[in-house]
């Protein structure tokens, strides 16, 4: 910046600069919603936003849910730590506001949907 022209002029230093940057779009990371109807498994990939919730990426996918489908979401363990396997409460959050297992999502997180037909 420093070379930049309208710089060149100033009494400032490059040091006394700020730069400001705004991320549009976080298109690099994602996360998975994976949905077993029973006749095989669909994949549907969404970008990390930085705020998703699973309640936000079973909005995303826009799919039915019944009462009795089994939700969980499947996340890489850390470094020599197994993976983790995280129930998803679905009456609590949406019937009842109970957001202990509406977990904040991290890149690579699978939630699986397990429609009972």
């Amino acid at each position: 910046m420093a070379a930049y022209a309208a710089l060149k002029d100033q009494r400032d230093t490059t040091d006394s600069l700020a730069v400001i940057v705004d991320v549009v779009a976080y298109n690099s990371k994602k996360y998975y919603v994976i949905v077993d109807e029973g006749n095989g498994e669909a994949v549907y990939p969404f970008p990390v936003t930085g705020g998703d919730a699973v309640l936000d990426a079973l909005a995303n996918w826009r799919g039915a849910i019944r009462p009795e489908t089994k939700i969980w979401v499947a996340r890489k363990g850390k470094e020599g730590k197994e993976p983790q396997i995280l129930p998803v409460d679905w009456s609590g959050i949406t019937m009842q506001g109970i957001s202990n297992t509406n977990y904040h999502l991290l890149p690579g997180d699978r939630i699986y949907v397990k429609l009972k037909k």
